[in-house]
């Protein structure tokens, strides 16, 4: 298995060593047969239709415990030309869809007979939202707890009751960047580099975790998300090398660049063993 995962490792060096970062002013390119870094999603624009609306992406709200992806976070700038002063609206990733050939991502079904209204937050009034605010948000755009179903559906494949574990609480997606990666006897093995997003899936799948001491320009090893346990009253992760051969940080394929291709990813899941965790999130 170590060949395979140093074979993966040299093609995902080989295709990736040259597209590292994108041209300065540009954005990063998105498409259906790439995952995306997190950050690439930053600061992009979201256009409402029905409200002849654009907000700007400043954050993703993610559970940490299954990768799932909840909500968008849009900043408006004197929203509606009420109040000079800054909102924050998170809209369900449901409703968001990308468009590749307007190359702008796209609301939907929000303050039409699909959904309610938009809901807002003064800007330094979000930070985590807790199980009853995620049952409220739901319910305002007439969704079910897409959370709650992710949970369910990650419990079946793993074998065990997540839902009873980890409180259901979501978090902003840019605070899982640095966060410490430890293995089960308490050792450090790294830090959270970048995080890998199928966003059609509307999953984290796949996450860059860089040794203590690695300098910026080393590739980083690719951890499959659900080998990862989130520690709420903490902030880390735990590798979780009871669902693996590796017990080693280096015994993960290395990477380098800005996307990977949703084959590798699939590569990678099959040759450990997460293939069943593919059918979460579609």
């Amino acid at each position: 298995m170590c060949t395979a995962f140093r074979i993966i490792s040299a093609v995902i060096l080989l295709t990736y060593a040259g597209t590292a970062f994108t041209a300065q002013g540009q954005q990063t390119e998105i498409r259906p047969e790439l995952l995306v870094q997190g950050q690439a999603v930053l600061n992009r624009a979201v256009n409402i239709p029905s409200k002849d609306r654009t907000g700007e992406i400043v954050d993703l709200m993610v559970d940490p415990a299954t990768g799932h992806i909840g909500f968008v976070l849009l900043s408006f700038s004197g929203f509606m030309g009420l109040v000079e002063k800054n909102v924050i609206a998170p809209i369900p990733w449901a409703r968001v869809e990308f468009e590749p050939k307007q190359k702008t991502f796209v609301a939907r079904g929000i303050g039409s007979d699909e959904g309610d209204d938009i809901v807002e937050y003064d800007e330094d009034k979000w930070q985590v939202f807790d199980e009853a605010e995620l049952a409220s948000l739901y319910e305002s755009y007439a969704l079910p707890n897409h959370a709650q179903e992710t949970r369910k559906a990650y419990s079946e494949v793993a074998g065990t009751d997540k839902a009873a574990g980890e409180r259901l609480s979501m978090l902003q997606l840019t605070r899982l960047i640095n966060t410490p990666v430890m293995s089960r006897k308490g050792a450090l093995l790294g830090y959270v580099d970048k995080l890998y997003l199928d966003l059609t899936g509307g999953l984290i799948r796949l996450v860059d975790v860089r040794s203590p001491g690695d300098r910026l320009e080393q590739p980083a090893h690719l951890v499959p998300y659900p080998l990862l346990d989130y520690e709420w009253g903490v902030g880390r992760f735990t590798l979780d090398v009871s669902r693996k051969d590796q017990a080693r940080l280096e015994d993960f394929p290395v990477h380098a660049g800005m996307y990977v291709q949703a084959k590798t990813m699939r590569q990678i899941y099959r040759n450990m063993g997460l293939t069943e965790y593919l059918r979460v999130g579609g």
